[in-house]
Protein backbone atom coordinates (compact mmCIF):
# COMPACT_ATOMS: atom_id res chain seq x y z
CA UNK A 1 0.00 0.00 0.00
CA UNK A 2 1.62 3.51 -0.80
CA UNK A 3 1.31 6.13 1.81
CA UNK A 4 2.33 9.29 0.47
CA UNK A 5 2.20 12.14 2.93
CA UNK A 6 1.69 9.97 5.46
CA UNK A 7 3.53 10.73 8.45
CA UNK A 8 4.57 7.53 10.69
CA UNK A 9 3.69 8.09 14.14
CA UNK A 10 6.50 6.91 16.77
CA UNK A 11 6.82 3.40 18.05
CA UNK A 12 4.03 2.73 20.44
CA UNK A 13 6.40 1.49 23.39
CA UNK A 14 8.22 5.16 23.50
CA UNK A 15 4.65 5.78 24.82
CA UNK A 16 3.43 2.93 26.35
CA UNK A 17 6.83 2.00 27.87
CA UNK A 18 5.57 -1.87 29.50
CA UNK A 19 3.52 -2.41 26.56
CA UNK A 20 6.02 -2.71 23.65
CA UNK A 21 5.57 -6.14 23.26
CA UNK A 22 2.18 -5.56 22.50
CA UNK A 23 2.69 -2.93 20.22
CA UNK A 24 5.12 -3.91 17.32
CA UNK A 25 2.18 -5.14 15.42
CA UNK A 26 0.48 -2.34 15.73
CA UNK A 27 3.04 0.27 15.07
CA UNK A 28 3.35 -1.57 11.27
CA UNK A 29 0.28 -0.93 9.94
CA UNK A 30 -1.32 2.09 11.81
CA UNK A 31 -0.67 5.34 10.67
CA UNK A 32 -1.95 7.30 13.25
CA UNK A 33 -2.08 7.12 17.26
CA UNK A 34 -6.20 6.44 17.47
CA UNK A 35 -5.15 3.71 14.72
CA UNK A 36 -2.68 2.07 16.86
CA UNK A 37 -4.92 2.83 19.87
CA UNK A 38 -7.46 0.75 18.13
CA UNK A 39 -5.46 -2.12 16.86
CA UNK A 40 -4.13 -2.81 20.52
CA UNK A 41 -7.92 -2.85 21.90
CA UNK A 42 -8.63 -5.46 19.55
CA UNK A 43 -5.36 -7.58 20.31
CA UNK A 44 -6.74 -7.26 23.86
CA UNK A 45 -10.28 -8.19 23.19
CA UNK A 46 -9.09 -11.28 20.83
CA UNK A 47 -6.66 -12.51 22.97
CA UNK A 48 -9.36 -12.49 25.69
CA UNK A 49 -11.67 -13.91 23.83
CA UNK A 50 -10.26 -16.47 22.15
CA UNK A 51 -8.70 -18.12 25.88
CA UNK A 52 -12.54 -17.32 26.96
CA UNK A 53 -14.15 -19.19 24.17
CA UNK A 54 -11.97 -22.64 24.53
CA UNK A 55 -12.61 -22.69 27.86
CA UNK A 56 -16.24 -21.84 27.84
CA UNK A 57 -16.86 -25.07 24.91
CA UNK A 58 -14.93 -26.85 27.29
CA UNK A 59 -17.25 -25.94 30.43
CA UNK A 60 -20.63 -26.07 28.49
CA UNK A 61 -19.54 -29.75 27.41
CA UNK A 62 -18.27 -30.91 30.78
CA UNK A 63 -19.82 -28.43 33.51
CA UNK A 64 -22.94 -27.14 32.77
CA UNK A 65 -24.15 -25.57 35.79
CA UNK A 66 -20.91 -23.97 35.97
CA UNK A 67 -20.56 -22.68 32.57
CA UNK A 68 -23.48 -20.34 33.44
CA UNK A 69 -21.68 -19.27 36.42
CA UNK A 70 -18.78 -18.41 34.10
CA UNK A 71 -20.82 -16.42 31.44
CA UNK A 72 -21.93 -14.06 33.83
CA UNK A 73 -18.45 -13.95 35.85
CA UNK A 74 -17.18 -13.22 32.21
CA UNK A 75 -19.73 -10.31 31.75
CA UNK A 76 -19.30 -8.71 34.90
CA UNK A 77 -14.86 -8.77 34.31
CA UNK A 78 -15.56 -6.81 31.28
CA UNK A 79 -17.90 -4.21 32.88
CA UNK A 80 -14.83 -4.63 35.51
CA UNK A 81 -12.48 -3.70 33.53
CA UNK A 82 -14.76 -0.81 31.27
CA UNK A 83 -15.09 0.86 34.72
CA UNK A 84 -11.39 0.33 36.02
CA UNK A 85 -9.83 1.30 32.91
CA UNK A 86 -12.08 4.83 32.55
CA UNK A 87 -11.33 5.27 35.60
CA UNK A 88 -7.45 5.07 34.94
CA UNK A 89 -7.22 7.44 32.40
CA UNK A 90 -8.95 10.17 34.34
CA UNK A 91 -6.93 9.61 37.06
CA UNK A 92 -3.67 9.46 35.44
CA UNK A 93 -4.53 12.41 32.89
CA UNK A 94 -2.42 14.83 34.39
CA UNK A 95 0.63 13.57 33.53
CA UNK A 96 -0.25 10.73 30.55
CA UNK A 97 -2.23 11.34 27.78
CA UNK A 98 -6.32 9.44 28.56
CA UNK A 99 -6.23 7.00 25.58
CA UNK A 100 -2.84 6.06 26.36
CA UNK A 101 -3.23 5.32 29.99
CA UNK A 102 -6.65 3.58 28.86
CA UNK A 103 -5.34 1.31 26.48
CA UNK A 104 -2.21 0.62 28.75
CA UNK A 105 -4.67 -0.31 31.42
CA UNK A 106 -6.18 -2.46 28.59
CA UNK A 107 -3.40 -4.22 27.99
CA UNK A 108 -2.82 -5.02 31.49
CA UNK A 109 -6.10 -6.35 32.94
CA UNK A 110 -6.74 -8.84 29.02
CA UNK A 111 -3.11 -10.18 30.10
CA UNK A 112 -4.35 -10.78 33.68
CA UNK A 113 -7.53 -12.53 32.19
CA UNK A 114 -5.96 -14.24 29.84
CA UNK A 115 -3.73 -15.87 32.18
CA UNK A 116 -6.48 -16.61 34.99
CA UNK A 117 -8.65 -18.11 31.84
CA UNK A 118 -5.71 -20.34 31.00
CA UNK A 119 -5.04 -21.38 34.47
CA UNK A 120 -8.80 -22.68 34.72
CA UNK A 121 -8.39 -24.16 31.33
CA UNK A 122 -5.40 -26.12 32.71
CA UNK A 123 -7.42 -27.28 35.76
CA UNK A 124 -10.20 -28.13 33.73
CA UNK A 125 -8.16 -30.31 31.31
CA UNK A 126 -6.56 -32.17 34.10
CA UNK A 127 -10.05 -32.98 35.19
CA UNK A 128 -11.34 -36.92 35.18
Amino acid sequence: MLRSNVRKVAPLALVLGSCAALASPCDDRANSMPEVRACLAEQNESSVQAVYASLSAKLRARMPRAFEGFETAQKSWAQFARDTCDFHAEFNAASVNRDDARIHCQAELARTRVKLLRSWEMQLDKRP
